[in-house]
């Protein structure tokens, strides 16, 4: 057995920036939990499931943590981790994407139930706090942090690309990610390069095939390569079709200061100020906004230069107030 002194973080993915920063910032133990071959479809993502919980009740015995903090969805990881802490006495912590308080996820038996006192429930933005007390659940904002950007390559030559030269899109194909809307703006802008960082395999074979041939696929990278892109990009493009949703992408574009093209939803307008370029979720309008981003690149990098400041004293004063409910012994804030 060893010990932890603040705690353990599961994640059932490949990688969250998020729970890097959040679990670095806490001193806490950050286990991920994801095989390569769930991402070809539905049944082996449902199939990695049972491989995973074994492995997160497998890090519980060897651990034995006193605080517990799940990023969720999904669900089936929550009752795992509700079912130690009931037992155990620990402490439980519910970092809740979106995803997991807006979609079907909530929705699963005894969820409610795990998720009031006295488990602390995290959200990213006060949108997201609403639709969370609106299903009766109470929870603290914890916005996304911004992540370090020293010790960053500036050559992108191995992926054939040029400095400034590209127009990064670090989606992970998700339902509310407009896809073909994106396909179609590429379409429209043959002279721009574009680069997808995440799993080929989880585009439908007719979204793959019908790409153009300005995006390169580079598949899923790891961190100092995916920093590398981030930092050396012309611009950013993240889009989303949900109210709610706080883009990991606006995050680290931030961090970067590379000039970043966002959907126009409330959430982001609250978050962001006038940073970033909104647009339509539409080719044209899609067009437009990267245009006006790599055309006025030193006022947005300004810009975002500015909101960087305000970010961090936010996300310090949310970091302190968790660690004071968690009594946590953090060096880091």
């Amino acid at each position: 057995m060893l010990k932890v002194d603040n705690g353990l973080y599961i994640v059932w993915k490949v990688y969250q920036r998020r729970v890097e920063s959040i679990g670095g910032k806490l001193d806490l133990v950050v286990k991920y939990i994801h095989y390569s071959w769930e991402e070809k479809s539905k049944f082996f993502k449902a199939l990695s499931y049972i491989l995973k919980l074994c492995v997160t009740l497998a890090h519980f015995i060897r651990y034995r943590p006193k605080v517990v903090i799940l990023q969720l969805p999904p669900t089936p990881l929550l009752y795992l981790g509700w079912l130690y802490c009931k037992l155990s006495g620990a402490t439980l912590v519910a970092d809740c994407h979106n995803a997991m308080i807006q979609s079907f996820w909530v929705k699963w038996p005894l969820v409610s139930k795990m998720l009031a006192a006295p488990t602390s429930v995290l959200v990213h933005n006060e949108q997201v706090l609403d639709s969370a007390h609106q299903i009766g659940i109470n929870a603290v904002v914890i916005r996304d942090p911004l992540p370090e950007t020293s010790n960053l390559e500036d050559s992108v030559e191995k992926w054939g690309l040029e400095k400034d030269g590209y127009v990064l899109v670090p989606w992970n194909f998700a339902p509310d990610e407009p896809l073909e809307e994106f396909a179609e703006a590429a379409r429209l802008t043959p002279h721009i390069q574009y680069v997808s960082t995440w799993f080929v395999e989880r585009l439908s074979s007719h979204l793959r095939n019908s790409m153009p041939e300005n995006i390169l696929f580079t598949g899923f990278l790891e961190a100092d390569d995916f920093n590398c892109l981030f930092a050396n990009a012309g611009a950013v493009l993240s889009l989303t079709t949900r109210e709610g949703t706080q883009s990991s992408a606006a995050s680290e574009a931030i961090s970067f200061e590379i000039p970043l093209v966002l959907s126009d939803i409330d959430t982001a307008r609250k978050l962001y100020k006038d940073a970033p370029v909104f647009v339509q979720n539409t080719p044209i309008s899609i067009v437009k906004g990267i245009e006006t981003a790599l055309k006025n690149r030193p006022v947005l990098r300004k810009k975002l230069a500015e909101l960087k400041v305000t970010m961090d004293e936010e996300l310090n004063a949310e970091l302190t107030t968790l660690i004071k409910l968690l009594n946590l012994n953090c060096k880091n804030i």
